[in-house]
């Protein structure tokens, strides 16, 4: 059990917030100092080799569909997992993206580090809105089955007529009269979009990139469901790392480790890690490159489905024991024996979590607002309010920190006296107080019930124990071993 001292704003399901109070409770500190080393998460998104030519970096929008891949569910294009990354780093702005790239152990150690480096430069320029140079990185880098396979996605995506046939690196009059139809297209119906028109009867040059590039963004509009105009400002709710990128080369493969010369898609990969703010890894000062981040000592992989289904947002509003906002206290969320967010509250007490795989039920665990002697309140919170109107409620009243007694009468009357209103135990007399403070963060008003009328008469007795109890929290800290 824990006590009504209100604190915490959780998710009423996968992927929506709300704000509910749970009740702080001092948790007795012992003398005694023990050091703690513990992995920090680092949450993973990957992009395939697919969406790469083999041996150059030009990042490709769709591999599988080139490849002749139908659409359906296992099939993930590129932009799809940018779109992703987007997503989550507009969900998690205290997130920090680092893009990471890898190669297979065919080729030179100095060769794959090379390649690696280029395609997280690559990708990370893409995805950052710098079209500019993106498209000299493209020129700089690109084979001719490059910009085949983007001729062939877009005819296949937007119906452009600009099949190239075969995607064979080889410049013959398939692939010249497609680049040829595409230019000329272009210049008819997007030359004012663009804001200048490709020449033709040319060499590949800087301006097909840029043009490629539009139609990139065009999708990757699409799967964000907003307009290219809106793409701008999404685009900037990713905040990189610096440096943004790193290039590892073989040394962290996924299968076959030790085995040199042997050739395996899933090694060449480009990861995008996101990492706290603050506990970035000192990049470009390991050797091997990555390793204070893939020997796995430091951080724990989280890996972030594509779909963002089973990602879950929490604002935890932390409250001190009167029930009101502690802005700037330290907290950690904890699930299971590990802690899936940490930091400070904002300036209106609240902590923003995004985990994923989050369980049914986690523990909220802050500070009091001088920081001193640790994590002195502890409460459990329901991340999922259930489906029963009447269940729901009973889960914001626990999570609201009125869940002391067995039965349901008390734990009201225990709110209500909280708040000076008449008691009455009957859960449909608070249920709109309660939807209101945990739902929205809307504090009831000392002496007024849900109609706005005054507090009536009755009493109900607390003991000096029910007003702050242990709620269970005392003994040995699970992450303090």
């Amino acid at each position: 059990m824990h006590a009504p001292n209100p604190s915490g704003t959780g998710s009423n399901g996968t992927g929506s917030s709300g704000t509910g109070t749970q009740t702080p409770t001092t948790v007795s500190v012992d003398s005694r100092t023990r050091f703690v080393v513990r992995r920090r998460l680092v949450h993973v998104l990957e992009v395939e080799d697919v969406h790469f030519a083999t041996g150059r970096c030009v990042f490709l929008p769709d591999g599988h569909a080139i490849g002749g891949t139908p659409p359906g569910p296992d099939r993930i294009s590129g932009l799809r997992v940018l779109a992703t990354a987007i997503g989550f780093a507009e969900r998690s702005p205290e997130k920090r993206l680092l893009i990471a790239g890898h190669t297979d152990t065919v080729g030179s150690d100095s060769s794959n580090l090379e390649l690696s480096t280029a395609r997280a430069e690559n990708l990370q320029l893409y995805l950052s809105g710098q079209i500019d140079a993106w498209a000299e990185h493209c020129q700089e880098n690109y084979g001719v089955d490059d910009y085949q396979a983007i001729l062939k996605w877009i005819d296949i995506t937007f119906g452009f007529d600009c099949d190239p046939g075969a995607i064979d690196g080889d410049f013959g009059d398939n692939t010249r009269n497609a680049r040829d139809r595409f230019r000329k297209r272009v210049n008819e119906e997007l030359s004012d979009a663009l804001g200048f028109e490709l020449a033709r009867h040319v060499k590949q040059n800087d301006k097909d990139w840029r043009a490629y590039a539009h139609f990139y963004d065009r999708e990757l509009a699409r799967s964000l469901s907003i307009t290219t105009e809106e793409l701008v400002a999404k685009r900037a709710s990713a905040a990189f790392t610096d440096p943004a990128t790193l290039g590892c080369g073989e040394h962290w493969p996924v299968e076959a480790v030790g085995l040199d010369g042997h050739e395996c898609s899933s090694n060449r990969r480009v990861d995008l890690l996101f990492f706290d703010e603050g506990e970035e890894p000192a990049i470009g000062t390991d050797t091997p490159p990555g390793r204070s981040i893939y020997d796995r000592k430091r951080f724990r992989a989280v890996y972030i489905p594509v779909d963002l289904d089973d990602v879950t947002e929490l604002e935890i509003q932390l409250l001190d024991a009167e029930g009101f906002p502690m802005p700037g206290c330290e907290y950690r969320v904890v699930d299971g024996d590990e802690i899936i967010g940490s930091g400070a509250a904002d300036d209106d007490g609240v902590a923003h979590v995004t985990a994923v795989d989050v369980s049914d039920v986690v523990r909220v665990e802050w500070q009091s607002v001088d920081g001193g002697s640790g994590f002195v309140f502890r409460s459990d919170y329901v991340v999922e309010l259930s489906e029963d109107d009447e269940e729901a409620s009973r889960q914001r009243l626990s999570n609201l920190g009125f869940d002391l007694h067995d039965e349901d009468p008390f734990n009201i009357e225990h709110f209500e006296q909280f708040f000076s209103l008449g008691l009455t135990g009957i859960l449909s007399e608070i249920e709109e107080l309660l939807g209101g403070w945990h739902d929205s963060g809307e504090r009831p008003e000392t002496g007024v019930d849900s109609d706005g009328v005054a507090e009536s008469e009755g009493t109900y007795d607390l003991d000096e124990e029910d007003e702050r109890p242990s709620c269970g929290c005392e003994g040995d800290d699970p992450f303090e071993t």
